[in-house]
Parts: structure tokens; sequence; C-alpha cells
């Protein structure tokens, strides 16, 4: 039973196949067809690319101003030929020039080019407002000297030294100012370091200022820490993008896939187990009908001579089964000679399966749950043997001596 169970079994899945055949051959063939795109896709083209900005070095300047002022009319306090140094007020009866040297240094992670140039000067001019917002009435710029010239790849950074008289700049400022008939600005004076250099970007250009301001006998010099600006060098850089893990190893799975699934169809198909023969459709017709129908059926041996009245042969296992129904009869499956049977008083109604689903007939019915099982008499009278609890609920009642039909020859059992 178990051997036939599983034929029975196999034999649906191939009818599943039969059905599904030309789906399952156009699934294979289009998981082939995605697989082989985005296989070629991935490994047949050149991987995708965008530009991205990198960064290719990092520079840093740096400008200071040094400061400092020589007593050239000594005083108690400030005996003559002190140098002081880098202070915040000056005297300009005392020490009125003001001396110095201005450093520029340049750092980066590649080599500088080129030489940095520094020129000093001495800047007068009216200005209002806050540094950010500030309104420039008039400037003017006296030169300090040549500019001096280095190369930035020096060890030390570049210097360039300034003197500046500032008792004369302080006269000088208000005389350009009275110049101009007054102005309603704040005067301010002070020492300017202009910075041209050359770097891979091109000519760059920084400003440094040493304020000065002159008040009665002093002045005094703000803002002299050293000034620092920094930065990065950038470049467009066409880099690959990464190819993604589902699309390096899903399409030629996918195309693996689909190959073998188009060629395990063919194969199946060309040894018969994608399709059904008319007798294997028969024979799970029977089976289904007969599930269907168990409880109007009983296995057992229907002798010759219970057929020796007329016959009346039936096309389907459903008719037959309204016949009995209307008979109040059982339907009698003989296994030995593969049909099925139903008895009248006067005619005998059979349905035979199509050839080729004899052999799982009987294997098929000893599988299904509730069936009776008995051996039908030839009419004399023996007992008919029959296995069973009780009578099937949806068939009509057994004979009290427990036979599952009586089938006769087609005399009436009366006379």
């Amino acid at each position: 039973m178990a051997d036939a169970g599983g034929s029975d079994r196999r034999l649906r899945l191939r009818a599943v196949l039969a059905r599904s055949f030309a789906i399952l051959v156009a699934v294979t063939l289009l998981t082939a067809g995605v697989g082989a795109a985005v296989t070629y896709d991935v490994y047949g083209t050149e991987p995708a690319t965008r530009l991205e900005s990198q960064t290719v070095s990092s520079w840093a300047a740096v400008g200071s101003f040094d400061h400092a002022a020589t007593v050239t009319n000594g005083t108690e306090a400030f005996p003559e030929g002190t140098v002081l140094a880098n202070r915040s007020l000056y005297f300009t009866r005392v020490s009125p020039e003001l001396t110095g040297v201005f450093e520029y240094d340049y750092d980066t992670t590649e080599t500088p080019p080129g030489n940095a140039t520094i020129a000093l000067s001495v800047e007068y001019r009216s200005v209002e407002g806050a540094t950010e917002n500030t309104t420039v009435y008039w400037r003017v710029t006296d030169s300090l000297g040549d500019p001096v010239r280095a190369a930035l790849n020096d060890p030390d950074p570049v210097a360039a030294p300034f003197a500046v008289n500032v008792t004369a700049a302080g006269e000088r400022l208000q005389q350009l100012d009275a110049e101009v008939g007054g102005s309603p600005g704040t005067l301010q004076v002070a020492v300017l370091a202009a910075v041209e250099q050359q770097t891979t970007t091109g000519v760059e250009r920084r400003t440094y200022r040493l304020p000065l301001s002159v008040s009665g006998g002093s002045y005094t010099v703000t803002n002299a820490a050293p000034a620092v600006a920094d930065g990065t060098v950038t470049e467009a850089v066409r880099v690959t993008l990464p190819r993604r893990p589902a699309a390096l190893y899903g399409g030629p799975v996918a195309l693996v896939a689909g190959l073998s699934g188009l060629v395990g169809l063919v194969i199946a198909r060309g040894r018969g187990l994608g399709s059904l023969t008319d007798a294997e459709r028969a024979r799970l017709d029977t089976n289904g009908e007969r599930a269907e129908f168990v409880d109007w059926i009983t296995v057992g041996r229907v002798p010759a001579t219970a057929l020796d009245g007329p016959i009346v042969e039936v096309k389907s296992l459903a008719g037959l089964v309204d016949l009995a129904i209307d008979a109040d009869r059982r339907v009698i499956e003989d296994t030995d000679d593969a049909r099925f049977v139903v008895c009248d008083d006067t005619l005998s109604y059979v349905y035979r399966p199509q050839a080729g689903g004899d052999e799982a007939l009987a294997s098929d019915s000893d599988e299904l749950d509730g069936s009776d099982t008995g051996v039908v008499t030839d009419g004399d009278g023996a007992d008919a043997e029959r296995t069973g609890d009780e009578p099937d609920s949806g068939g009509p009642d057994a004979d009290e001596g427990g036979n599952g039909a009586v089938v006769t020859t087609g005399d009436d059992p009366s006379e």
C-alpha cells in the first residue's frame, strides 16, 4: 500500500508538472534572462564611476610681528640704549622709533612651490564702523623699503625687518586728515605686510596688520599675535563605484538556476514525466471520484453468475453512485476485474475505469479510510463476509446478516 500511495503521489506531481509545464518553462527562461542581463552588466561592462572631491594637500600660513623700541632719550626710568621689546605701550619722547621684523611661514603636505614676496608699508586711513562693516573715508600708504623675496622651502620663515618713526607717522596722519578738511571717521596708522605667494592653485595674496595708536606722549601696539590661515587643496577625482553583492553573486546564481531548471524540465519532458497518458489521467480521475464517494462503495468480489442478466454500462463512477442511491444499493468495487458494480433486482450496472488505471484500484481502495470489504455471494444464499465496525454513514443500511450487498443472477429472489 505504501508503494501504491507513493506511486499515486508521483502521478499527481506529474499531473501538476504537465499542467504547469509551459509556465515553468517561462519562469526558468525569465530567471535565466534576468540572470544573464545582470551578469553581463556586472562583468561585461565597465563599472560605474562618479566624480568626488578629494583632498590632495593641506596648508597653513602663519604671519607674525615682533617689535621693539630702543631708548634714544634716556631717563631715570629708561636708561639710554635700553631695548624695549614687544610692549603694548611705548613713550614717544623716550623711544620714538619702533623697529621690528615680520616673519612669514608656510607649511604644506607637499613641497611649497616658488618663493614668497613680502612688501612692508605704513598705512594711514580714516575709517568708521566695526571690522566687518568698515567704511574707509580715505587711505594712504608709504613703502618701508624694497620687498623681501625668499624661498619658502627654507627651514626658517621668511623675515622682513621694518622701522617706523612713530612721532613722524602721527604727524603725517594729522597732516593727511587736514588736507581733506577733517573726516568724521577714526584716524588709524598701521604697519602692513603684504605677502604674495605662488601655490599649486595659483597666486595667493595675504595682508597682515600691526595697528599703532598715537595718543599724547605715548603710542600703543595692538594685535601683534601670530595670524594663522589654513586650508586644504582639493581636486575632482573619478572613483569607481563598488559592485553590490546582490548583483555580483545574484546574477550568476539566477542564470545557473534558470538554465538548470530549463534543462531539468526538458529532460523530464523527454522521459515522459511532463505529460500523462490517457490511462494515467483516467486513473487520477477514478481515484478522485472514489475518494469523493467512498461512503457508498464496498470492496468485494462479484461472481460471474451475478452478471448473467442484462448489464448496463455506466460512463462514470458518479453516475453509478447516483443509480445506487436511487436503488438504495451499495456500489461494489470488484478489484479483481477492475470494475464497479451495482446489482438491482433485474439489471446490473457496471462502470469500468479506462485501461491503465486498473492496477492501482485495489491498492488505492485499501488506503481509503472507512471503506468496507466483503465477499458477495452468487445468489445461493451463502453469507457474504464483511468487515467494519458499523454501516457507512452515507450508504444504505446493510442486511441483518451483515452482508454488504446481495447480487442476484437476474431472477427475482422471491420466486
